[in-house]
């Protein structure tokens, strides 16, 4: 629902004509299932062609449509991406285990003691 309300606001702040919440709705449920579908990481690509396709049949411009998708999802996926980034920097911090482990997830003692038995 929240995506939903992303991608009805990125209409608003690109002044899409012929804009309303239930045919947003829709539209964001329909690009939801079909990226659901795909084979690709968050239907990337394919949630928002289908986007752009269903919002033309309903007489929004493609293009227009288009950009709308781009920043509801960048806006939706880059949260994502920044609240991980949050959590991954926050759990070094306060737990002390995890301050020496690389991003890899290899301690640096485990990489030098293999190194030494070979």
């Amino acid at each position: 629902l929240a995506g939903a309300l992303a991608f009805f606001i990125s209409g608003l702040a690109l002044e899409v004509e012929g804009w309303n919440l239930t045919a947003v709705i829709a539209v964001y449920a329909m690009t939801q299932l079909l990226g659901g579908v795909s084979p690709l990481p968050q239907g990337l690509g394919v949630t928002e062609g289908s986007g752009t396709m269903l919002l033309g049949y309903l007489g929004i411009d493609p293009g227009v449509a288009l950009a709308a998708m781009l920043v509801s999802r960048g806006a939706v996926l880059g949260f994502s991406v920044v609240l991980g980034l949050l959590a991954l920097l926050a759990l070094r911090v306060m737990v002390p285990e995890l301050r020496d482990v690389s991003v890899g997830g290899i301690r640096k003692e485990a990489v030098e003691a293999g190194a030494g038995s070979g």
